[in-house]
């Protein structure tokens, strides 16, 4: 049986305390045991654009703080991060800003952070172009993770995930001044 019920009941579980993003992980597994993968998918990104990335590589302290492994064993939240990505195969569209963009920001890199920034920078209305010296998006995550424990397909999906929601990637733009932009 799965605790997620009575963990939404907690104010500030531990779980959502211990993730970096603090995404609400009591809501996503209970809507992944109501077999809703797609809305627990869009719960992750409220917080989090890359969660096919994160149910891959995250190393999941917030399995280390779940409450039910005071009665047995963790939730296997990773792992239930990764089942609702795989499970999703379509993009998805996520929210966009409704109104008129109000200013421009250039981010320079297309790493993990530039790309989390652009997308939460989009979804608060401000026209995002996303500068990248590389060929590749990605940075870190193309690095420093092997293609066999983060696919390039999955993660292009993120990727196309952020874009969707207004961000404009430019790649082959290295920007060595200010004055530039």
């Amino acid at each position: 049986r799965c605790a997620a019920n009575s963990c939404k009941k907690i104010v500030g579980t531990s779980c959502v305390a211990a993730c970096p993003a603090h995404v609400n992980v009591p809501e996503y597994v209970a809507l992944i045991k109501e077999g809703r993968p797609a809305e627990a998918l869009e719960t992750i990104r409220r917080r989090n654009p890359f969660p096919s990335v994160c149910g891959r590589a995250c190393d999941h302290p917030c399995e280390m703080f779940c409450r039910r492994a005071d009665l047995d064993e963790a939730v296997a939240i990773r792992n239930l991060k990764r089942f609702a990505s795989d499970e999703v195969k379509e993009v998805g569209t996520p929210p966009v800003w409704k109104g008129p963009r109000e200013g421009r920001v250039a981010v320079i890199g297309a790493g993990p952070a530039g790309l989390t920034a652009a997308y939460f920078l989009s979804l608060m209305g401000r026209e995002v172009t996303v500068l990248e010296k590389e060929e590749t998006i990605g940075g870190a995550l193309i690095t420093g993770i092997p293609a066999f424990r983060l696919p390039r397909d999955v993660l292009a999906r993120d990727v196309e995930y952020i874009r969707r929601a207004g961000v404009t990637i430019e790649t082959g733009r290295k920007v060595d001044s200010i004055q530039e932009l």
